[in-house]
């Protein structure tokens, strides 16, 4: 089997605004990180959501990763990652003014370091 795109060990929980992508990448993080079989029967005994069952069913349908697949997965989750991003920074921006109101400039500054932290990670999904 082909690896695993590498940007999946970076996916966060927090890239995924569906809950149900939430719920199934939470369930199969490990597995798809490690390249390890995805045990769709399993999955299916920890789930109880209507919106999450046809989703695994959709995925267990799907065929086989080849190269090409794995490059189209890479390319997507790079687009989901650059749009975390740019969500979470304009989140950030909002709360630097909250912090900056309160009078709390521990926080501003927790804020400001991840909003560099985040804008490097903007320049090199370019």
């Amino acid at each position: 089997p082909g690896q695993p795109p590498l940007r999946l060990a970076w996916l966060r929980e927090d890239f995924f605004n569906d809950p149900a992508c939430k719920t199934l990448f939470s369930i199969m993080k490990n597995d798809l990180v490690s390249g390890s079989p995805i045990d769709f029967t399993e999955i299916a005994t920890e789930i109880r959501g209507e919106a999450e069952l046809t989703l695994l069913s959709e995925l267990s349908l799907s065929e086989d990763v080849d190269e090409e697949s794995l490059r189209r997965i890479d390319e997507n989750l790079q687009r989901l990652e650059a749009r975390y991003v740019k969500r979470r920074k304009l989140e950030i921006q909002r709360e630097i003014v909250e912090a900056e109101k309160a009078g709390d400039a521990g926080r501003v500054d927790e804020l400001v370091a991840e909003k560099q932290v985040l804008s490097r990670m903007s320049s090199a999904l370019k």
